[in-house]
């Protein structure tokens, strides 16, 4: 019979690993939206009704409009349109609002000399169980690398697999680090 302390392990661990995969499932949500076509729950109705007038064709029941106005404007919006840029605009604030807090350190150093192996954190949730997406910052103040981790009261931070590296580091890589090195 496992003791209590084991159960209480067996607890965390668990909670470490929804924390875990909470996190990569919103990360990527907000990464998706980056680049996602429209859909009917992206697209609100005005932009649906544009894309109706814009096509100039008609369909009897109301999914077949929507369906054709989304047809429309997944094969007809630009990159570079007012309706793609302002989803854009939405999706990075979306991104910049979702961590707590972001920081950088460095190494011990002597006065006036240059700042080596900088290194961030982006602070996504506290507590038990906490979560952070740390990496080293490049030369030019860019993330080079990333890691989510997860940890609960009183355990070690550990890496979470649930979140590949790349698309941890192209999060990370939305924030402006600029500065950093001052």
């Amino acid at each position: 019979m496992p003791s209590s302390r084991q159960e209480g392990q067996a607890m965390n661990d668990q909670s470490l690993q929804d924390e875990g995969r909470a996190q990569a499932q919103s990360i990527e949500a907000l990464l998706d939206a980056l680049t996602a076509p429209f859909t009917q729950e992206n697209t609100d109705a005005d932009e649906i009704a544009e894309a109706l007038e814009a096509c100039g064709e008609s369909a009897t029941t109301q999914q077949e409009r929507v369906e054709l106005a989304l047809t429309y404007l997944n094969e007809n919006t630009s990159k570079n349109s007012r309706a793609w840029n302002d989803r854009v605009e939405d999706a990075e604030e979306a991104i910049r609002e979702d961590p707590l807090s972001l920081n950088v350190r460095s190494c011990w150093h002597e006065l006036g000399s240059e700042v080596v192996d900088m290194e961030y954190m982006i602070e996504l949730s506290t507590g038990g169980p906490a979560a952070r997406i740390i990496g080293d910052l490049d030369d030019h103040s860019m993330p080079c690398t990333a890691r989510l981790q997860v940890q609960c009261w009183g355990t070690p931070w550990t890496d979470v697999g649930e979140l590949s590296r790349a698309r941890a580091l192209e999060y990370a890589s939305q924030f402006c680090w600029e500065g950093a090195r001052e």
